[in-house]
């Protein structure tokens, strides 16, 4: 029975260490510095048409720096991901606000005591009255 014992208190600790762990960093990530010979800013590809010169050298057509081409669509989905994100930050705050407080869940709660505090006092006051004896 003791082994039980042992892993129940390893269980305990490894819940409290993973409780006990930060929370996820919120801020933005911040861009990293550019790596050698990073293409500065975004080039269109257009199907039909030559690259942009200073994307490709025209002569060797050997590409002058380094980047990633990405499916238009795929950077559609990106930017639509983004544009929820506001959504997703508003809706969180809304749910956090519809979490009731302890005191408002007890205040809820000590209405209706006082409520039945009170009947009881009247149905006791009426039945007593009405149970005793004509003096």
């Amino acid at each position: 029975m003791a082994w039980v014992g042992k892993r129940l208190l390893a269980l305990i600790g490894a819940c409290l260490y993973c409780s006990l762990q930060p929370a996820l960093a919120t801020d933005p990530p911040i861009q990293g510095e550019p790596v050698p010979n990073e293409c500065l800013k975004a080039y269109p590809l257009i199907s039909g048409q030559a690259p942009p010169e200073d994307l490709v050298d025209p002569g060797a057509w050997v590409v002058a720096c380094n980047g990633v081409a990405v499916p238009t669509s795929l950077v559609g989905y990106y930017i639509g991901l983004d544009s929820w994100k506001a959504v997703a930050v508003a809706e969180n705050e809304y749910l956090k606000s519809q979490v009731p407080s302890v005191w408002g869940v007890w205040k809820d709660r000590l209405s209706w005591v006082a409520v039945g505090v009170s009947v009881g006092v009247a149905a006791g006051v009426v039945i007593g009255v009405a149970l005793e004896p004509n003096k």
